[in-house]
């Protein structure tokens, strides 16, 4: 299995560059900053070295989270230790407390979107939450996040930033914290170099196969239509296009497409058609754009 090396950035604490060790074409597996945490909350200190950096958050009702960042044989393991320091009882489930997940997705033109760009789908079930990232390009390889230890509150649904870039934003459990009470969660990011391999790395990393409950696409459906778009089918494969009557834009006149074939070429070439993995991958959506 191929090794990750990440870069920890000094202003925030979050993962900035994410690359597989050998990757002759750099390609950089997440964006901007990875594992930065939401609400009211400032970088007390940190520790940073090769291969490992432990971070120390504060929020303002002092709570305090410390995040571990470090290398194994499978991957980079990020364990999040939160406690509560104020002497008072915190109550989780009120308030912005999470994490957010930034991998390579973003809109861009075809030529770069199939090279530079990846898309990301997570599976949320329970305690268990899993991302399977994939390069836009229709390629096997990719890398996955796996829940290993600890549940996590609420996960947010994909959307879209200023940058173009998608956001995944997983909650903390909602639970209320008494003084001095502490919890922790971790997770794995790996490489694999295709659907077999990510299934395989799920099994060790949980100690059970993968499995995917089939009311999962119902709310993958459910979020397309909170991001204004909408899942088709098409053969081996399922592929998101944007609505066109969204009430806030007139809808374009004429419009400049991906053809249907060309999107669907891309799940051709992948290996996989295991109706499963169909409906989390995801690869390049039409571009509107008016014309003169």
């Amino acid at each position: 299995m191929k090794k990750l090396n990440f870069e920890t950035n000094f202003t925030t604490g979050g993962i900035e560059d994410l690359k597989v060790e050998g990757d002759e074409n750099h390609f950089r597996w997440v964006r901007g900053t990875f594992g930065v945490l939401t609400g009211m909350n400032y970088l007390d200190k940190k520790t940073l070295e090769e291969g490992r950096s432990a971070l120390f958050y504060k929020y303002f009702n002092d709570l305090s989270v410390e995040v571990v960042r470090e290398k194994t044989e499978i991957g980079v393991k990020e364990t999040y230790l939160v406690r509560n320091d104020s002497k008072e009882d915190v109550d989780l489930s009120k308030g912005e407390y999470g994490v957010v997940l930034t991998f390579a997705d973003g809109e861009d033109i075809p030529a770069v979107a199939t090279l530079r760009r990846a898309y990301s789908r997570a599976i949320y079930s329970g305690e268990d939450f899993c991302v399977y990232s994939s390069r836009a390009g229709g390629q096997s390889d990719g890398v996955g996040l796996v829940l290993t230890e600890g549940s996590l509150g609420d996960y947010s649904a994909v959307k879209y930033t200023k940058r173009g870039a998608y956001e995944h934003t997983v909650k903390f459990p909602k639970k209320v914290l008494a003084p001095e009470e502490s919890f922790s969660f971790s997770w794995t990011l790996f490489y694999y170099e295709d659907v077999n391999e990510f299934k395989e790395v799920y099994a060790t990393l949980r100690g059970k196969p993968f499995s995917f409950d089939e009311s999962e696409l119902e709310k993958i459906k459910e979020n397309l239509s909170k991001q204004n778009l909408e899942l088709r089918e098409v053969e081996n494969g399922f592929v998101f296009y944007p609505k066109l009557n969204d009430k806030k834009e007139k809808t374009p006149k004429k419009l400049k497409k991906i053809s249907q074939e060309k999107v669907a070429a891309f799940y051709k070439d992948s290996p996989s058609s295991d109706p499963l993995f169909s409906a989390v991958l995801s690869c390049p959506v039409e571009r509107s754009t008016k014309e003169d």
